[in-house]
Order: C-alpha cells, then structure tokens, then sequence
C-alpha cells in the first residue's frame, strides 16, 4: 500500500505478528500465531447460522417492528376519525348514554318473592302492574336520552354556524386579506393565514362530526334497543331459575287439590298454567316493544339523508325468534309440566278416599231423617 494511502489508524503485518497503530495512543502487538487463532476462530463463529444470520435477521425484525407499527398507527388514525369515544363533542354523551342503557337493564319487568306461594291469577295481576310502572320508568329513561342527543345536535350543529359565520366564502386568501385591512398594525400575515387555516380545521370538523350525527343516532336506538332485549332475557332466565329451584318450603305457584265422583281435580289445569306464564312473557316482549324508538322522533328526522328509509330492528321479532330467549321459554315449560306431573303423582293418595267421598256424595238427609234409628240401634 502506498504511504499516501495509509489511514491514522490502520494495521501493519509482518512474519512476527500483527501491529494496530493508533494516533495519540500506543501501539498494540500481537503475535501471529495468537492473531491466526482469533482470526480462525472469529471465521468459525461467522459460520454459525446464528451469527451468520445476525446482522440480516437483527434489519428485518427492526424492519418489520416499524412497519407494523406504522400500520397500528394508521389503523389508529382511522378510528380516530370515526370513533365516538375519541370525539369530544360526542365522548360525555355516550359516557351518559351507557348509564342510561345500564339503568334500562336494571329496570324489573318480573318482581316476586320466591318464599312465597302465589296463585296464577294473583301472580299474573302482579306482574301486569309492575309492568306498566316499568313502562313508565322506560320512557322517562327515554326521554332523558332524546334530552341528551338533541343537546348533542344542537351543539354540533351551532359550531358548524359559527365556524361558517367565521370564515369568509372565498376561503383562506380571504380570510387574510379581509383580517389584514382590519388589523395590519396589530398581526403579522403570517399569523393572519395560520388563524384562518384554524378556522378551516375547526369547520371541516365540524362537518365531519354533523356527518356523524345519524350514526350517532342509530348507535343511541341501537344502545337502547339492545338493552331492553336483554332485560326481557335475563328476567325470563331468572324466572326459570325459580322455577328449577324452588323454595324447600313452597313452590312459586299454588295449585288446588279437590275431590269430584272417582276423579281428582287440579285448580288450574296445565294448560291454564302454561297458558297464563306464556302469556306474561310474551307481554313482557310487548312492553318493551312499545317503548318509544329514538330513530323515529320527529326531532332527529332533519339529520338523515333519506328520511323515508329511516328504518332499525324491530324488536318484537328480534326477541321472538331469539334462539336464547325460544330456549328460555322452552325450559319453562317444561320445568312447569315436570312440577305439575309430579303434583298428579302426589295426588294419587287422595284416590283411597273415593268410597268416603262417593259415600258422602250419595247420602240422603231426608231418608236419614225418616229412617226409625232407635229401632234399628
């Protein structure tokens, strides 16, 4: 190598060994047969895959690291965009939304005391009760709700008004040139382009969130509609419950036990007993089913595009063909046909009273009357 060439720092070799010069430092020697070893050795470890693959594999995980970052970072920006949760004109409103929901699901459709015994039609009068004051309770929650989204769209829409009213139709040059007659001694045109551009920012969101008022919308029905399918569930559920494990004392319905000639009578029958609770739950679905729709109020009509096909679940038939809530009603009554059997089977000891019962049902008073009973004592 020619002298011209050589770097401050480089390496000089000869028969005795190897010499690493360092400017401002002293050289380090090391013999050749000590170089030769780490060299073979170094040269035997760069065959190993593991270190072989190192430096490629160490690039490609940092490679792959930043692309899914960057794809979890566009993903998110997304979301932003379109996420409720991430918007502050609509987050405190859904925070609201969903205490509301919760209060819905915690509204009783059923109330009963499981350690008491009640005949069906004192237990059906019951329920029907506490069903019209839950109907009530409902459309109170309702409205607080419609309180809630009217709030929300008068706010969204009035930040649309003002930001327009702010910024002139000519857009951003406009705006700075109409700023800048007003106010030349007091702000830089700089400043004047950046608070109109501000402007701008604030009214395109502004926009988008207007936009977002109908999903907003149908999200809120869609909150309240799932909510009342799941009270009507889990009450039902519940209702079943009871009914598989009553209380040891008594069961949750009273059935009578009379006597007429060689038969024993049941009050009420089967079928008047599965009739009245099947009944009651299909009530119940009716209750819910006539709570008010937020998606068809007048009031929210103006922020959808196509009024006429405004259209959301029906939650009568939801519920109906529900295969929870069909499986819930089965188990009933079959709960109620397994108890009433074995209250059959319980009332077969009465049948060794029949002769007393047909004795006492044919007794004459008035031939017992003229009978001579001293005579015949």
């Amino acid at each position: 190598v020619d002298r011209t060439e050589i770097e401050p720092e480089h390496f000089t070799m000869s028969a005795s060994g190897v010499v690493h010069i360092q400017p401002g430092q002293p050289s380090q020697f090391t013999p050749l047969g000590q170089w030769w070893r780490r060299s073979s050795m170094f040269n035997t470890l760069r065959s190993i895959p593991f270190f072989k693959n190192y430096m490629p594999a160490k690039t490609y995980q940092l490679w792959h690291q930043n692309v899914r970052f960057r794809k979890y970072s566009q993903i998110r920006r997304r979301l932003i965009k379109k996420l409720f949760l991430a918007k502050r004109a609509f987050c405190s409103t859904l925070l609201e939304l969903n205490k509301q929901c919760y209060d819905l699901r915690m509204t009783p459709l059923l109330t009963y005391l499981t350690k008491h015994s009640y005949a069906i039609e004192e237990f059906i009068e019951t329920q029907n009760k506490v069903r019209t004051e839950s109907f009530k309770v409902f459309e109170n929650i309702i409205d607080k709700i419609q309180a809630l989204l009217e709030k929300v769209c008068e706010d969204v829409t009035s930040r649309v008004r003002a930001s327009e009213d702010g910024l002139p139709p000519g857009g951003l040059e406009e705006a700075a040139q109409v700023t800048s007659h007003k106010s030349q001694k007091s702000k830089s045109m700089q400043q004047i382009k950046q608070e109109a551009l501000e402007r701008a920012r604030a009214l395109a969101l502004a926009r988008q969130e207007v936009a977002m008022l109908a999903q907003f919308i149908h999200l809120a029905d869609y909150m309240v509609v799932e909510s009342l399918l799941l009270r009507v569930v889990t009450q039902s559920d519940s209702l079943y419950q009871d009914l598989q494990k009553p209380s040891k004392k008594s069961g949750l319905f009273n059935i009578t036990l009379s006597m007429e000639r060689d038969t024993i009578c049941f009050a009420p029958e089967l079928t008047d007993l599965t009739g009245h609770v099947s009944a009651m739950l299909d009530a119940m679905v009716s209750c819910v089913h006539s709570v008010p729709r937020l998606l068809y109020m007048a009031a929210f009509k103006p922020h959808f595009e196509d009024k006429a096909k405004v259209v959301g679940p029906h939650l009568g038939d939801m519920i109906r063909s529900s295969t929870i809530f069909k499986m819930i009603c089965s188990k009933i009554d079959n709960v109620i046909r397994t108890d009433f059997g074995a209250t059959v089977d319980y009332g077969k000891f009465a049948e060794q009273y029949f002769p007393i019962y047909n004795y006492a049902d044919e007794f004459n008073k008035q031939l017992f009357a003229e009978q001579d009973h001293i005579a015949n004592s």
